[in-house]
């Protein structure tokens, strides 16, 4: 996601929060000041609602990747989500509170040492219909989290430039730290390199969206592919990992389709590595997401990458294709020509050529 510089006045009009200092990146420091861990923000794809039914404000949310965090949590992924008409901005600048059992009001949770916070004056913009990841490091409030209800206080405005000026709207995310082991769960910054790795999108046809959240099944299944080395990792149900598409040079996975069928649930992904010589290899896998392994492997596709697409129901398109990623971490293809089709056929996947 591109990054922009934002002026200092606006940062003082838009993140202000109290308690907070706001100051230029390159303004001199106070030596008792924190300064805040730079949290980097990764755009994540289309999401599957339909805008129209939302307003701006309607269509902002802010949620914690989990519901409950252990005590002594340092740090914790939160998921913005603009399902609004407008792209949007936020920043570095937080505020974390908490939960008052006695009065039932929230109050400022004071740094470690009661001293300004310095965030970094930068803003991450967030296109309408899209999601974004932040990471916000709790141990510069509390470096010993304990039980009780917490909330991340931030804010973000409408980037929409319509002449009448940012409008800036506060934003929370709840979440609860407990000393209870069965209500805990592992975070994707547990199992990847969160801030070097772009998450890649499962496709179903059923679905009809190309987002990992909110696509209504009952399996939950992330992959990250590693932007330096192209190293692809599955975590299943947020608490196992496994590596997929092992090799070296680009481009690992380039396409992943989630399929069930008899009670199965499985990954299908093609993917590109390099040999010893450099040449390019291209493949389609299968990988059995109840058992843990890859249940069907193609023979190599040499000289040119592929594409595997889900045509209907059982059925896979296969694709020679050009693809290629920018040096801003996008990427995109062209599609040369359909070369094959993979089917699911009496518990078995089968491969066959155009000409088959």
């Amino acid at each position: 996601m591109r990054k922009i510089i934002i002026l200092l006045v606006l940062i003082s009009m838009i993140f202000a929060l109290t308690g907070c200092s706001i100051r230029q990146a390159d303004e001199p420091l106070h030596p008792d000041q924190d300064i805040a861990p730079h949290s980097n923000v990764i755009e994540t794809g289309h999401v599957g609602r339909n805008n129209d039914e939302l307003t701006t404000l309607e269509g902002v949310r802010l949620t914690t990747e989990l519901d409950y965090y252990a005590e002594g949590t340092d740090r914790i992924l939160a998921i913005w989500e603009n399902y609004s008409h407008h792209p949007l901005m936020y920043g570095e600048s937080w505020q974390l509170e908490k939960l008052d059992a006695d009065s039932n009001e929230w109050l400022t949770v004071q740094n470690n040492d009661k001293t300004d916070i310095v965030f970094n004056d930068i803003g991450y913009n967030l296109s309408q219909g899209r999601l974004g990841k932040h990471t916000y490091y709790i141990s510069i409030y509390d470096d010993s989290i304990k039980q009780g209800r917490y909330r991340i206080k931030t804010n973000f405005h409408d980037n929409n430039n319509t002449g009448t000026g940012l409008i800036s709207y506060i934003i929370n995310a709840e979440f609860t730290v407990t000393s209870d082991e069965t209500l805990l769960k592992k975070s994707e910054l547990d199992f990847v390199d969160i801030h070097n790795s772009r998450e890649i999108f499962l496709w179903h046809s059923w679905v009809g969206s190309t987002t990992n959240f909110e696509r209504g099944i009952d399996f939950p299944v992330r992959l990250y592919k590693n932007i330096h080395t192209y190293d692809t990792t599955i975590v299943i149900n947020g608490e196992d990992y496994y590596s997929i598409a092992e090799g070296t040079g680009p481009w690992g996975v380039i396409t992943a389709n989630y399929f069930s069928a008899d009670e199965n649930k499985y990954l299908i992904y093609s993917y590109s590595r390099e040999d010893e010589n450099g040449e390019k290899l291209a493949y389609i896998d299968v990988f059995d997401l109840i058992d843990r392994e890859v249940v069907f492997k193609s023979e190599a596709y040499k000289t040119y990458d592929i594409t595997v697409n889900e045509r209907d129901e059982g059925r896979f398109s296969v694709s020679q294709m050009t693809y290629f990623e920018d040096e801003y971490g996008g990427s995109g293809a062209s599609l040369v020509r359909e070369i094959g089709i993979m089917m699911y056929v009496n518990g078995e996947f089968k491969l066959y050529t155009v000409s088959d």
